[in-house]
């Protein structure tokens, strides 16, 4: 064991190796070491920051869309009903699936969204990489960052001091950037967390697997996502479920340019497979014409979406592999392939409309101009004052270029889609705002 882990005695016993952390924590406790992981994720400001931060349309734009929080939190519930239900099918499962560590991971997997969503997370990488600091930004690691470093429960410590098998449930891809910051996209951590991630990593050192929990919770932010974003469009009008469920042509339209955007993907030589699953879920579609709220249209749309997600996590299940994680789920390739399909649709219709793309670029400028603004005012102690005060300075502050834009980007990772906007305004000069109004 690492002599940086800490066992916990919230009940009688020594925990196991999997639920031990770094700083030791207060005995007289009720609590299991993995509840009081979740308890601490659902507490933080981090999460709470969540309600304004944009899904894929904003955040403040229409009551009706899920934002980063109210997604997440269906991403931990399904994500725990998932965990639930296969050790009930497998109740030897119990030792190495705890329903507590995926809810706390689903609870952290997007903490690391900034202001704005995938545009601002592309900008800041871009910003970050001109800066020298090689490893850019990425959602997924400046969510670990956060939970490892930013975040904060106790004084004693950095972060949120969670179990081994938090962290290792929250990192989706268990690997860092590639030197050249190209060829791997998505990456789990930044190098400047490197002993986090392998504190977590411990006795997966060997394999660049997912942990059976980092799994569910994946799986479960797939499902919930791709269909809510699904319900969500069609009640805004943009995604036409209504004529894809009658319409041939349509579907068509909708293939071909699912086609093209996939390029040189390997799916793409198994099209006609993922073709068929979406044909097998638009054929169930009890959708008749686009939505205007009516009663008839509701009672229709909200069971059917119950169902999908019933259809798609019961038949879960799990199998054992020779490699270092010991599990791997069992799902379905149709079900995998209907999922990736109404994640396309998304794709489709919204996200390369040419609404989204012009809204995107003045977001982009936004995002960039606030990184210089805030790098600048790391660096000059007499311009320090414009730095949020809910982001807490690092008693010694950067001064390696790198190192100031990381900081930088970690100030504006903290704001959400209002409060950029705001804080915009007011530094560019261009709305004044009121002097006791910070956000």
């Amino acid at each position: 064991m690492s002599k940086r882990a800490s066992s916990i005695a919230t009940k009688p016993g020594k925990p196991t190796f999997r639920l031990t952390r770094r700083h030791s924590l207060d005995p007289d406790d009720q609590r299991t070491p993995a509840q009081k992981d979740r308890d601490r994720l659902l507490y933080s400001g981090s999460l709470r920051r969540l309600a304004g931060v944009t899904q894929v349309a904003s955040a403040n734009e229409v009551d009706m869309l899920h934002n980063r929080l109210t997604h997440t939190l269906k991403v931990a519930q399904v994500g725990r009903r998932i965990a639930e239900l296969l050790i009930a099918k497998r109740p030897s499962l119990r030792s190495h699936i705890n329903a507590d560590v995926v809810e706390a991971a689903a609870l952290a997997h997007d903490l690391g969204h900034p202001p704005f969503g995938h545009i601002a997370e592309e900008q800041l990488d871009e910003c970050l990489q001109k800066a020298g600091a090689g490893d850019g930004y990425e959602g997924n690691a400046q969510s670990f960052r956060i939970v490892t470093q930013l975040a904060y429960s106790k004084s004693k410590f950095v972060g949120l001091n969670l179990t081994r098998a938090t962290l290792a449930a929250t990192i989706k891809y268990p690997w860092f950037r590639e030197a050249d910051g190209h060829h791997n996209p998505k990456f789990g951590a930044y190098q400047s967390e490197r002993d986090d991630f392998e504190f977590a990593r411990e006795r997966h050192a060997s394999s660049t697997e997912k942990t059976i929990e980092a799994q569910i919770m994946d799986l479960a932010d797939d499902i919930t996502y791709s269909i809510h974003d699904m319900e969500d469009f069609y009640q805004l009008g943009m995604i036409p479920l209504d004529r894809l469920a009658k319409d041939p042509g349509e579907r068509a339209v909708f293939f071909e340019n699912t086609k093209r955007r996939w390029g040189r993907r390997p799916e793409l030589k198994q099209f006609g497979e993922y073709e068929k699953a979406f044909n097998d879920v638009a054929d169930l579609m009890p959708l008749r014409g686009p939505y205007t709220g009516n009663a008839a249209q509701r009672r229709a749309l909200k069971p059917f979406v119950s169902k999908m997600i019933k259809d798609y996590v019961m038949p879960i299940d799990v199998k054992e592999v020779d490699s270092p994680v010991k599990f791997k789920l069992d799902i379905s390739k149709r079900h995998l392939r209907e999922i990736a399909m109404l994640k396309e649709l998304t794709w489709h219709y919204v996200i390369q409309s040419a609404s989204l793309a012009t809204l995107q670029f003045g977001q982009r400028k936004i995002i960039r101009d606030l990184f210089e603004i805030y790098a600048d005012a790391v660096s000059d102690k007499k311009k320090r004052n414009i730095i949020p005060p809910w982001f807490a300075l690092p008693d010694q502050l950067p001064t390696k270029d790198s190192e100031i834009a990381r900081l930088a980007a970690d100030i504006v990772s903290t704001l959400t889609d209002r409060q950029a906007h705001v804080q915009y305004m007011r530094l560019k000069g261009i709305t004044p705002g009121s002097i006791r109004d910070w956000t």
